[in-house]
């Protein structure tokens, strides 16, 4: 079982480690740009991404996160 992004956070820091992030808004995305977003950081080598926004108005936050996870085993 994962420990949580946390520790995972601070045990790099500890390594001496440097994490990339992606944050990604879900009002601000829809599944072309989120398409072309994820082979970007697929190409990149993200370590993480954050997904969220000031408010999260519109519906697209399960889907995006579902095409994150779908695209998670390329990274």
């Amino acid at each position: 079982m994962s420990r949580g992004i946390y520790h995972s956070l601070t045990e790099r820091k500890q390594q001496g480690k440097k994490s990339f992030a992606v944050l990604v808004d879900p009002d601000k995305v829809n599944n072309t740009n989120m398409e072309h977003l994820i082979e970007l950081a697929v190409a990149s080598k993200v370590d993480y991404f954050f997904v969220g926004g000031s408010l999260v108005i519109s519906n697209y936050l399960d889907e995006c996160v579902q095409l994150i996870k779908k695209a998670a085993i390329f990274l």
